[in-house]
């Protein structure tokens, strides 16, 4: 039996490895499909003629709409209504503290969320896509400042790469003569960019 045993584990083990490992790229692609389609619809919906809304109502719209899928996903964990209004007050009346850390934060992303919403009207998609990859810099720059992280010659000079293809975007980008049919400013949208990476 144990040799039955030992020789069946290595075909399951193999069986789970290629399980994870497509959950892994289907993750991947259903993260990259999301991310291009956001940026598209958004860019879009900003720059369509007739009425516009304003960015702060998506931006609280959307938030409210994750609250109540959270509380929900949060409920079904707990299992009960009573186990889940415990766990709330627990987590909030609970701890003040704990809670007040977390909403700086939460106030930051909503402010982040507003100026990518300021940026996407003012960028191209693509350009937008490129400069808001400038939050790997800001990142990269506060953990070795903030943090102390040391960062290998390789991952500086990929940077620095970064940063030079930015800035060559935004030069093709300022050139570039306004298509779309509403007022767009490609200088308030790298400043808007820029500003949420930091943020980021």
């Amino acid at each position: 039996i144990s040799n039955k045993v030992a020789y069946h584990m290595p075909d399951q083990l193999v069986t789970m490895a290629g399980n994870n490992q497509l959950i892994k790229v289907s993750t991947l692609i259903i993260l990259t499909l999301q991310n291009v389609s956001l940026i598209l619809v958004m860019r879009y919906i900003r720059t369509r003629p007739g009425d516009m809304f304003f960015s702060s109502t998506a931006v609280v719209c959307s938030e409210v709409v994750k609250f109540f899928v959270s509380c929900g996903l949060v409920a079904w964990e707990c299992g009960s209504m009573k186990s889940f209004s415990d766990f709330l007050i627990k987590n909030t009346y609970g701890d003040p503290i704990d809670c007040l850390k977390i909403s700086v934060p939460a106030v930051i992303y909503v402010l982040q969320n507003n100026l990518l919403y300021v940026a996407i009207s003012n960028l191209d998609a693509v350009t937008y896509q490129v400069t808001y990859q400038l939050k790997l810099l800001t990142t990269a720059f506060f953990s070795v400042i903030i943090l102390r992280k040391a960062l290998s010659k390789i991952q500086w000079v990929s940077l620095v790469a970064l940063f030079a293809g930015v800035a060559i975007v935004q030069l093709q980008t300022v050139k570039h003569y306004n298509k779309v049919g509403v007022e767009q400013n490609p200088l308030l949208g790298l400043l808007a960019v820029v500003v949420a990476c930091l943020m980021s």
